[in-house]
């Protein structure tokens, strides 16, 4: 099975550096890159994605509503937050707005590709809720 990764992120060279390295990481996977939380949504309901990766603040604000967005067209995608803080504050709002896993992005360097190959494998794919921060 191929793996669709959507990556979120409405920083350019964040995002293109992001969607490099996971692409390096994760070869035979699809990496999507989109800008805003609306065309995150457009993309997901077209072709949900296995995973998205989303900054949870985005310029454009509502980060947890646009995991709670993705998630009510794909609810089988797991999602996946960068955010500043990973405090319990942040992780249980991430959770209930539907993620399966909050990275800080000061450990993004250690824990994504970890988090994200976590939710790949054959027992994460029965339940995108099986994962949770």
């Amino acid at each position: 099975m191929k793996h669709r990764l959507l990556v979120v992120e409405d920083h350019a060279a964040l995002r293109a550096s992001l969607c490099e390295w996971l692409g390096d990481v994760f070869p035979a996977g699809e990496i999507v890159g989109v800008c805003s939380g609306e065309e995150a949504v457009r993309q997901a309901a077209v072709q949900p994605p296995t995973i998205a990766l989303t900054d949870l603040d985005l310029s454009e604000g509502g980060g947890l509503e646009v995991i709670q967005r993705i998630k009510s067209v794909a609810p089988d995608t797991h999602v996946v937050v960068l955010a500043l803080h990973d405090d319990l504050t942040h992780q249980n709002a991430a959770a209930a707005a539907g993620a399966s896993v909050l990275v800080a992005k000061h450990r993004m360097g250690t824990e994504l590709v970890s988090a994200i190959a976590a939710l790949r494998t054959p027992a994460a794919q029965g339940s995108a809720d099986s994962a949770r921060p």
